[in-house]
Order: C-alpha cells, then structure tokens, then sequence
C-alpha cells in the first residue's frame, strides 16, 4: 500500500514536471511565433507597397512620353506659325515697296547691295571685292530701325539660329537691298558671312565680312568680322593675310572676346 501510494506520487510529479516544462516552452515559443508572423505580414506589406509603387512609375513614365508627345506638338504648330508670320511680314513689305515705288537712294554713299538678279534677289557672288573704300565714321548713317526693319532682320536672323541657311541667304540679301544703310545692315551683312562659312563658301562668306570691317568700322561687330576674317584666310591658306587681321583684332579690339580668340587661334596656327 505504501509503495503503490509512493508511486501515484512519483507519476503525479512526472506530470506535473511535464506540464510545467510545456508551458515553459509555449512561453518561450510564443513570442518567436508572433515575431514570425509579424516579419511575415511586413513582407507581405512590402511586396504590395513595392507593386504599387511600380505601377504608380509605370503611369509617370506614360505621362512623360504624353507630355513630350504634346510639346513637339506644340513646337511643331510655333515653328509652322513662326513661319506664316515671316512669309506674311515679307509679303506685305513687298506690296508696300510696290504701291510706294523704289525707295531713293542716299547721296554721297556707295551701294553696298551688289547686283540684283531678274527675280529681285541679290546674286550670292555680288559682294564689293576686299580692296573696297573704306568710309569714315560720319560719313555712316545709324538711324533707329523702324519698325518693319527690324521684323526684316528678325525674320531673317531667326532662319539662321535655325540653321536653314538657303533660306537665310536670301532673307539676309533681301534685307540688305532694302535696307543698305540701316542700323542692322552691319549685322546682316555680318550674319550672311557666318552662313556662308558654315556652309564652307569662304570667298563668299570673306566679301561680307569685309564689308563689315570697311563700311561699318565702328560697328558692333566688327571686331568679330576682323576675327572671322583672319579665320577666313587660314582656311584659305594665306597665313600672311590672315595674321594681319588678327593681328588687328589684337591691337584695335583688346580685353574683347574676338581678341581672345584672335589670340588662341594665332598661338594654334603659328
């Protein structure tokens, strides 16, 4: 009796042991399951955030394509009405030259125009040779530009900066026939250079550079037309012409950009 109540005991402290330990156990895993869990639903959370962020770039993306599309659009249509207003702004200049008749020419200075051809425009070899006489200051007028001068020349500048040259090689001959001793004929006449060297036609681009630097000494630009001169002539391979004009950009037109550049292209080429 005594000995199966000594094992009723021993059993009862087995279970009690063993129950003990469980719940131990189920203390110490509970908290390892609930991180577990809880990695688990932040996972799930992270490739859900990760999916809506790739379709919210997927629509940005398709945004952007929708909005260049809609600014070459929008160049497209500026380019076609810039060029409307340039045909409309030429027309009417030439219905005005004709009701008025041929505009005088000025006493006392030298058509710098060159010949004109049967359909009105300036031939591209008609320039004054580079022996031209060169006028003193106050024998060069520089009145204001009206206001269809300046729509003349900003049609025709605007045709080089977008680099159709054809055409501003005859924008820039029609303003200079029209306006041959305007405010901005030193320019056109600068600008029609600059196409014609970037068209590589030097003779031609050189005769009007030379006519910046021989009617319009006091120019804007002519420092930059000494400047592309001597560039001119290098191309031309006449070194000892083309020094001369850089040298002349150095002198007359220092602490200048065309100086600057006078003077590198002198130190490269000689």
């Amino acid at each position: 009796m005594i000995i199966r109540t000594n094992k009723l005991t021993s059993v009862a402290g087995i279970i009690a042991v063993t129950l003990s330990w469980g719940a131990e156990s189920a203390s110490i895993s509970s908290p390892v399951l609930m991180e577990n869990r809880a990695d688990h639903t932040a996972a799930i959370s992270a490739n859900e955030g990760n999916t809506e962020l790739f379709f919210m770039v997927e629509q940005l993306a398709h945004e952007v394509v929708t909005l260049r599309g809609l600014v070459e659009e929008l160049q497209h249509t500026v380019s076609v009405l810039q060029k409307q207003n340039r045909e409309r702004y030429i027309d009417v200049d030439r219905r005005i030259q004709e009701l008025s008749g041929s505009v005088p020419k000025r006493s006392g200075v030298a058509p710098v125009g060159g010949s004109v051809s049967s359909d009105g425009k300036m031939a591209a070899d008609s320039f004054p040779a580079a022996g031209i006489t060169r006028l003193s200051p106050n024998q060069i007028p520089f009145p204001e530009p009206g206001a269809q001068e300046r729509r003349a020349y900003e049609a025709a500048y605007n045709l080089v900066k977008e680099k159709s040259f054809d055409d501003a090689i005859d924008a820039l001959h029609g303003f200079i026939e029209r306006y041959p001793d305007g405010n901005l004929a030193g320019n056109a006449y600068y600008w029609l250079g600059e196409v014609y060297l970037a068209a590589d036609k030097l003779e031609q681009a050189k005769a009007a550079f030379t006519v910046v630097v021989n009617k319009f000494p006091n120019h804007r630009k002519t420092a930059d037309a000494y400047y592309k001169l001597g560039a001119v002539y290098l191309k031309l391979g006449k070194k000892n012409k083309a020094l001369v004009y850089l040298d002349k950009v150095i002198s007359r037109f220092a602490e200048t950009s065309a100086s600057r550049l006078a003077s590198k292209l002198k130190k490269e080429s000689f």
